[in-house]
């Protein structure tokens, strides 16, 4: 099927929903979490196509770092208006939205409630499509997550909270026209490696656990208001990415030394439960939890 990149449709938004279901743990993925745009607690809404008799595709670009993945997790529920459980067809395909076929799954949205702690929301359920065997991936090689729909399912987004997941873009195809979505944002997925699997978000060969970057995305995370000044957020995204480097580089030693040092503007609150002047972060809770991480790296040389 040939895709022609013309300008994005329209699409029906499902209702916003104040929604707090959905998990990071789910049963059904054991496994480390390889790539993700959760969107949790749950703020925005969802697409589908319409009206009822048009099918189509929505699509979400994913750039895996795992070499496999054993469950994908959508966001998902019944449209509205409809009634009754949907079966709901996930497609993952190599490199393009119309690339070869690497896996058909299916799972069943239920109609109704959602989980605790929203019983009475009937909306958002974290929908788990297992892949057995394993799929096997080509870390930082894309594929996409391709949902056959119409009006009766939708898929949950994050377009209110911009490009939230950088490695990939979300994408529509209905009454045969195909485009990105309107306005940033991606569509709501988890992917979980095998159980055992170090988890690598960025591929860069650093497990989570030990990377610098897991410290930066934690800091990207604050709001404005927990920096003692405008540019310490960057001062601090750029001291993590010099030690990133340095232990890409194998220099265990200039790494430990950058991070040591940026340690020293996150420490007023270990003592004194108060920011220092010195201090780049603040807020106590926020920078106790970057302190830590920071930690957790610097025992992990």
């Amino acid at each position: 099927m040939m895709l022609l990149r013309v300008a994005p449709l329209l699409l029906l938004s499902a209702c916003v929903q104040d929604l707090d279901t959905g998990s990071l743990d789910q049963a059904a993925g054991a496994g480390p979490i390889d790539q993700q745009q959760p969107n949790y607690p749950f703020v925005s809404g969802g697409i589908t196509c319409f009206p009822d008799s048009v099918p189509g595709l929505l699509a979400q670009e994913v750039t895996p770092a795992a070499s496999s993945w054993e469950v994908v997790s959508l966001l998902q529920w019944v449209g509205n208006g409809v009634e009754g459980d949907q079966v709901s067809a996930l497609e993952i395909r190599d490199g393009a939205i119309d690339g070869p076929t690497l896996a058909s799954l299916v799972a069943t949205v239920p109609d109704g409630p959602g989980p605790e702690p929203d019983p009475d929301n009937s909306a958002g359920h974290w929908i788990d499509y297992t892949l057995s065997p394993p799929l096997a991936l080509t870390p930082g090689a894309p594929v996409f997550l391709v949902l056959d729909v119409d009006s009766r399912l939708a898929w949950g987004t994050d377009r209110f909270n911009g490009d939230s997941y950088p490695r990939g873009r979300a994408y529509s195809l209905c009454r045969d026209v195909f485009g990105p979505l309107e306005v940033d944002g991606d569509f709501t997925f988890i992917t979980y490696a095998p159980a055992g699997s170090v988890p690598d978000s960025d591929g860069d060969g650093l497990p989570d656990a030990e990377d610098p970057s897991t410290a930066a995305d934690a800091a990207d995370a604050l709001p404005d208001s927990s920096f003692h000044a405008p540019g310490h957020r960057n001062a601090i995204d750029n001291k993590l990415a010099d030690a990133e480097a340095a232990l890409l580089a194998g220099d265990t030693a200039e790494a430990r030394a950058i991070l040591e040092q940026l340690r020293r503007h996150l420490d007023g609150c270990e003592t004194d439960s108060t920011a220092d002047r010195n201090d780049w972060i603040t807020d106590c809770g926020d920078q106790d939890a970057l302190r830590d991480l920071i930690d957790a790296i610097l025992a992990s040389l």
